[in-house]
């Protein structure tokens, strides 16, 4: 499966699955959030305040025949730090992995789960 079908598919899982219909956006220049570099995002998952949109979760979509390697987390967790985004998404529709970023240690974890809108609203409620 080429990336562009990893992405369409991933998209799709995105709204359907883990309940983020409204605020998916597919293939973002970062641009848009004030960012200076030409970087696109696969795909954004947004939030919004009452004074602006934020990213929340940047997503790398792989290639089915690509092994998610280092160097495709580390280029992931880049732009997540760019944009200041809680969590980020690497797949290549074999393997899909959710990492949290944990400001006190400023490091990301590997999740054991994927996390839903629901999921992630109860988080935000807690802190």
């Amino acid at each position: 499966m080429s990336k562009e079908l990893v992405k369409e598919k991933t998209l799709e899982f995105i709204k359907n699955e883990l309940h983020f219909d409204e605020t998916v956006v597919k293939d973002m220049p970062l641009k848009t959030y004030g960012l200076k570099t030409d970087d696109v995002a696969d795909i954004i998952v947004e939030y919004h305040t009452d004074e602006e949109i934020c990213p929340l979760i940047i997503v790398s979509c792989l290639s089915e025949d690509e092994e998610i390697t280092e160097e495709a987390l580390d280029k992931l967790m880049d732009l997540s730090d760019m944009t200041m985004a809680e969590y980020c998404i690497i797949t290549n529709s074999k393997e899909t992995q959710m990492y949290e970023y944990d400001g006190k240690e400023n490091a990301y974890y590997l999740l054991n789960n994927l996390l839903t809108k629901e999921d992630i609203i109860e988080i935000m409620s807690e802190e």
